[in-house]
């Protein structure tokens, strides 16, 4: 009979946990402008119950109205200078798009 060698070997494995630092939010790293413009570009949403910024934050009360008819007022200008709808074109490229030739 053939004798066998046993050899025994341990591992120790030490383990460090590190915990990584709080990520900030965006409203403390992004000004209110960035953080919209964030949002939009990210199509990134708030929660239901969030009461959502106005351009008129920050405004004094004496003014806000007067602020208010100016912004009113620049984008009725700006809606204006937009191009009109022609209904008849936009059928022909709808048409064309789902494949009904006329």
């Amino acid at each position: 009979m053939k004798k066998t060698d046993e050899k025994h070997t341990t591992t120790t494995t030490t383990v460090e946990t590190v915990s990584a630092p709080p990520v900030p939010s965006l409203s403390s790293v992004l000004s209110a402008e960035e953080e919209r413009v964030v949002r939009m570009r990210s199509g990134a949403t708030v929660p239901a119950t969030e009461t959502l910024g106005s351009k008129l934050d920050g405004v004094a009360e004496g003014v806000r109205d007067e602020v208010a008819a100016r912004l009113a007022l620049i984008e009725a200008e700006l809606l204006s200078l937009q191009p009109t709808v022609d209904a008849a074109r936009t059928q022909r490229i709808v048409d064309v798009l789902k494949g009904k030739d006329q």
